[in-house]
């Protein structure tokens, strides 16, 4: 069973915390499916600051308000209001907050296909989906999941799937602002 961090753990820079919410997956279901495992929705300012060598899990964040700043397998960048950003926590990770506050649902999740669809996405799509609107209704669902405990593990299986997947339909002219579209159109305008 997960259990939560002990009370004395006090992580700096939290305004506000919805959750931390947990799912308790059957055997069958560890074996089987996409599971999750824990999650919440944080408000925050510096210092907040997580650094993570390694755990056995991946990490989902949605970036509601605000502006996030992660630091992982050797990249820097900034996920903003509507971004998602997906991790592998087998790698380091850092992420922290400015000083302006920032509102992120967040959950880590783990199964299934999980490793080979993150590593997949990864090497076709980086870490930080910009304005993935496809992938939030099933982001709502399972947050909604863990917070009231309402599906059954299939459900929720189907649905972490569909969120992964959904991730590698994101139009990536959008996401490139070097892409042959975008090089072509500077070449017209030339």
């Amino acid at each position: 069973m997960v259990k939560l961090a002990p009370e004395s753990r006090v992580e700096l820079g939290i305004q506000k915390r919805e959750g931390i919410y947990f799912y308790e997956p059957s055997k069958h279901s560890k074996e089987l499916h996409h599971y999750l495992l824990w999650g919440g929705e944080y408000t925050c300012v510096a210092p907040y600051h997580v650094k993570r060598a390694f755990m056995e899990a991946f990490l989902f964040f949605w970036i509601k308000e605000g502006e996030l700043h992660f630091h992982y397998r050797n990249q820097s960048f900034t996920a903003r209001a509507g971004d998602i950003v997906l991790l592998d926590c087998k790698y380091l990770n850092d992420y922290a907050a400015g000083s302006e506050p920032v509102r992120f649902q967040w959950f880590h999740f783990n199964g299934g296909l999980s490793q080979r669809l993150l590593d997949s996405l990864y090497e076709h799509r980086g870490a930080l989906f910009p304005s993935a609107d496809l992938a939030k209704e099933s982001a709502t669902t399972l947050f909604e999941a863990l917070k009231w405990n309402y599906l059954d593990q299939e459900t929720i299986s189907v649905n972490l799937y569909q969120l992964l997947c959904s991730l590698f339909r994101i139009d990536k002219t959008n996401l490139n602002p070097h892409s042959d579209a975008v090089k072509k159109v500077v070449h017209y305008i030339q």
